[in-house]
């Protein structure tokens, strides 16, 4: 083709979350967007990883791990949580079963199970009840700004070099203002809002 390029390598990133595929994300991909990971599944699901890239001669440390990570600091903490809640239901209860089979595996099985009973009697808001505070806590950053600061410094020890933050469904221009105001820039370095 007649073009120079703008750069001479293109990174791919593969969003995987089930076994097979994320060995081959560390066999071929040179970065990672796992979503709804807890740092214990970011830590367990980063062993696939890093056995793909054993597998195929890799440096597992070229490979980026980029979360996707529901945040939401509403100044309404509650507001938050349950647009978050709202949120992880709809995956668990409501998007088949790759997400319903991740939170199996990644430790909140009867979660998922409540969740998706809920979900297919038709009770969306029973569904969002049933995201049990640990699962919120261990997938999502909500609640004050110390806290949510705290949960990305756990992410990265597990393993994220670069945290994705993902507002959930329903929230407004003002509370993903201020999610990003009250978590940039990352590393942690608390700031207040004037």
């Amino acid at each position: 083709m007649d073009f120079h390029p703008p750069r001479p390598h293109i990174p791919i990133y593969v969003a995987a979350i089930g076994p097979r595929n994320l060995r081959l994300t560390g066999e071929v991909a040179d970065g990672w967007l796992p979503i709804y990971a807890s740092p214990a599944g970011l830590a367990a699901m980063g062993e696939e990883i890093a056995a793909g890239a054993r597998a195929a001669g890799r440096d597992l440390a070229t490979i980026e791990v980029a979360p996707y990570t529901l945040a939401c600091l509403a100044e309404d903490a509650e507001m938050g949580r349950r647009l978050v809640r709202r949120h992880i239901a709809f995956y668990v209860g409501g998007m088949g079963t790759f997400y319903f089979d991740l939170m199996k595996r990644s430790g909140f099985g009867q979660d998922a199970e409540a969740i998706q009973a809920a979900w297919r009697r038709g009770d969306r808001s029973g569904a969002a009840d049933r995201v049990s505070d640990r699962m919120l806590e261990e997938m999502s950053l909500t609640g004050d700004q110390a806290t949510c600061q705290a949960q990305l410094e756990r992410l990265r020890s597990a393993g994220a070099t670069l945290p994705i933050l993902m507002p959930p469904r329903g929230s407004t221009p003002a509370m993903i203002r201020r999610t990003i105001d009250l978590l940039a820039p990352w590393p942690p370095r608390l700031r207040k809002l004037p």
